[in-house]
């Protein structure tokens, strides 16, 4: 008798899934309908804006993400990524680890408002981090470019302050706050 993953219980198939990386969870969503829930049902989701460089060999241009960096480019995906993970409906499945690291760019507040709408449904996650980074090395840094995004920072905490509130771990590169900030961050966290 030959058994098909599809005629899997869905807590087998998790304990399955659960085994890879995220994005290959992610892809494994795309191979029938029944999956196409899985995203929403994994218990431990980790994204990186790295593992969505753009590959050097695909030459697709649609005239828009080809004049973005490579590194806006991986950002924009990502936000795309973490907010059809966390739209899924099936939040009745609590996350039990949820890392996202990303770029601090303006787009970034799409991945902060995926996490708060999925707690705003009831979504539980118990261990929340981010890991917010700099596009420029932290030496070339200027203080123009750690200001700004402090400041971006302090928005998104002073429009999320759920999200803020439920942090585990917060790693930020590049960032100045001044004094009142930096105590209301770390407050929440």
């Amino acid at each position: 008798m030959t058994t098909l993953l599809s005629d899997l219980p869905d807590d087998v198939l998790l304990l399955i899934l659960d085994k890879l990386d995220t994005r290959d969870a992610v892809r494994c969503s795309l191979l029938s309908r029944r999956w196409s829930r899985v995203p929403g049902m994994l218990a431990n989701i980790e994204l990186d804006v790295d593992s969505f460089a753009p590959d050097p060999d695909d030459d697709h241009d649609d005239g828009f993400t080809s004049t973005l960096s490579e590194s806006a480019r991986s950002n924009h995906a990502m936000v795309r990524a973490v907010q059809s993970i966390l739209a899924a409906h099936e939040s009745r499945h609590a996350i039990r680890r949820l890392g996202l690291s990303f770029f601090s760019r303006d787009e970034s507040v799409g991945i902060v408002r995926a996490v708060d709408d999925a707690m705003a449904r009831g979504r539980r996650i118990h261990d929340l981090w981010f890991t917010v980074s700099s596009e420029k090395p932290e030496l070339l840094c200027a203080g123009r470019d750690v200001a700004r995004q402090g400041a971006r920072l302090a928005s998104y905490r002073d429009k999320y302050p759920r999200v803020f509130a439920g942090l585990t771990r917060l790693h930020v590169e590049c960032v100045k706050l001044g004094a009142p900030r930096v105590s209301a961050v770390s407050e929440m966290i």
